[in-house]
């Protein structure tokens, strides 16, 4: 089942605000907590019942088996302004100034956290981060899992 957080927005057909929707004003529109879309990803738009419309990825597994409800939504201009709510986890060996190390990967991007949860189990260490992305190429380099300016203790992130 879709589930949605966040603001709630009306979907134009202006492209003004963050989403709209082709041949539709004044629709009220929640980004999907399941998926968390953010500009550049493929979306479209599942009409709920009685709280409007949730923008979910194309292939987000929670669009379940209504294909009459689900609508062509896009990223509109104001997209470009909003920064979207990402949960990212990331997991490595334990080792003392580890946290030191992940945020100034995170601050070296721009990117701005506001949530941080970790767990260290034995001697692994789990990072759950909520990371503020304006869209999907923000942190893309990072998303195919580890990479060489990942530190080298990293065993997934992303």
């Amino acid at each position: 089942r879709a589930r949605a957080d966040g603001p709630s927005h009306l979907l134009e057909s202006t492209m003004a605000t963050g989403v709209a929707v082709r041949g539709s004003t004044g629709l009220l529109y929640s980004i999907a907590k399941c998926c968390h879309p953010v500009p550049g990803d493929k979306v479209v738009g599942f009409i709920t019942r009685g709280r409007g419309v949730t923008v979910h990825r194309a292939d987000c597994p929670n669009l379940g088996q209504e294909p009459d409800r689900i609508i062509e939504v896009s990223w509109g201009k104001g997209s470009q302004e909003q920064r979207f709510s990402v949960p990212v986890e990331i997991t490595a060996y334990d080792r003392p100034a580890l946290m030191k190390d992940v945020s100034t990967v995170v601050a070296e991007e721009r990117v701005n956290m506001s949530e941080v949860n970790v767990n260290v189990r034995n001697t692994i260490a789990t990072f759950s981060l909520t990371l503020e992305l304006l869209d999907s190429q923000h942190l893309s380099r990072r998303r195919s899992g580890r990479d060489r300016s990942a530190p080298p203790e990293c065993l997934e992130s992303l």
